[in-house]
């Protein structure tokens, strides 16, 4: 932190992990450094893991559209979440994204479109 308050170009930080920034973030969001927190937010999304993101948006005020993202990518992986990454999600995130997946899962015909299935099949058939 004191890194960033003696460098006077932003450019030229010495903080480089998410974990460093997000102690960045930490520090400038309980005293509300906005144009810091700006920055190490927008630093942060830019490397962070969909897990980090949804962590994030659980303690700080991020666009909802960044956790839509962020469970989506999650959905959509085929590995299941670590025990690390479980712990950093949270009980309400795993909820959430257990939700998710049983909702994708079960109804997944209603989000197919059957005319790209058709078309698709058509191509890998060879037929008109």
């Amino acid at each position: 932190l004191l890194t960033t308050f003696s460098c006077r170009t932003f450019g030229s930080l010495e903080i480089q992990t998410v974990e460093e920034w997000i102690s960045v973030l930490n520090v400038t969001s309980a005293l509300g450094m906005e144009d810091i927190r700006t920055l190490a937010m927008k630093r942060i999304l830019k490397d962070a893991s969909p897990v980090d993101r949804i962590m994030l948006a659980s303690n700080y005020d991020i666009d909802s559209q960044i956790l839509v993202a962020a469970f989506e990518e999650l959905c959509m992986r085929s590995q299941p979440l670590t025990e690390e990454e479980g712990k950093k999600v949270g009980v309400e995130g795993l909820i959430k994204l257990g939700r998710m997946k049983h909702e994708l899962q079960h109804n997944v015909k209603r989000y197919l479109d059957p005319t790209k299935i058709d078309q698709m099949l058509r191509r890998l058939v060879g037929s008109p």
